[in-house]
């Protein structure tokens, strides 16, 4: 769900390390569902270039992806269940790295880790994903974005990227 959620709002890993005010943007009309999950934080890249500023960077992912059922709903759920109530993270991780007797530590799960992690996901579905990132995340929907035709500066934007044009043609 964490990598889900990175992948949705487009974000780095390091993004998540430290978030809060996350919630839950959820609402059902007619029995349709719709909405976002979002969440805050000043862990990510730009952070001190915007410290003096106080301002932090919003993380918003649909809770529709590309696939039915909802992963957001689902996320919320197994997040409960495993006794990480995302409304109560405050300058925590998204994703607590495990203790060995069960319970989250404080620490979060670090970018090789998550790396290694993703690539042994993938394995099942493609033997070639040797040099797969837990960058991908934020790369493949911003690559979707470019080949679907969105103009570089709604690119730049969903990329949490202000300025410059470098950026976007990376991806």
């Amino acid at each position: 769900g964490c990598m889900l959620f990175c992948f949705y709002s487009r974000s780095r890993w390091s993004d998540i390390r430290k978030i809060y005010n996350f919630s839950p943007d959820i609402s059902e009309n007619d029995g349709k569902i719709s909405g976002y999950l979002e969440c805050r934080t000043r862990s990510h890249k730009t952070a001190r270039q915007v410290a003096k500023g106080g301002l932090s960077m919003p993380l918003v992912a649909p809770v529709w992806g590309v696939t039915s059922p909802p992963w957001g709903l689902a996320f919320i759920k197994v997040c409960k269940l495993a006794q990480r109530e995302l409304e109560s993270l405050d300058h925590d991780p998204l994703l607590a790295a495990p203790k060995a007797n069960g319970d989250w530590s404080a620490r979060a799960v670090t970018t090789k880790e998550a790396g290694k992690w993703i690539r042994n996901i993938l394995l099942s579905f493609d033997h070639q994903t040797k040099f797969t990132t837990i960058h991908t995340l934020k790369g493949t929907p911003l690559s979707w974005c470019a080949k679907w035709g969105l103009d570089p500066d709604t690119r730049a934007i969903l990329g949490h990227h202000a300025t410059g044009r470098g950026s976007v043609e990376c991806y």
